[in-house]
């Protein structure tokens, strides 16, 4: 054994390493969520300004967007906050 203590410099920091592997899967699983999310709620804001003096029914699908992209930005929230 060795008499002398390592100091912090010389320490092994091979499980630093492999705890912080799966913190970033999740930020970067949970960034792809939110980009989904945020581009289905423009989306559905871009179908919202642009057919709101056509005069078609368009509800159905402005609504089933916005809760498209406010799923996605949940799954995104739940994925990076644990």
């Amino acid at each position: 054994m060795d008499p002398t203590p390592q100091s912090p410099l010389h320490q092994d920091n091979s499980t630093a390493h492999t705890l912080n592997a799966k913190p970033d899967s999740h930020v970067s699983g949970g960034l792809r969520w939110l980009g989904l999310g945020v581009l289905l709620m423009g989306i559905s804001f871009s179908v919202n300004f642009l057919l709101d003096d056509a005069g078609t029914s368009y509800v159905v699908v402005m609504y089933t967007l916005t809760t498209l992209g406010a799923a996605c930005i949940l799954k995104c929230m739940f994925n990076i906050l644990g």
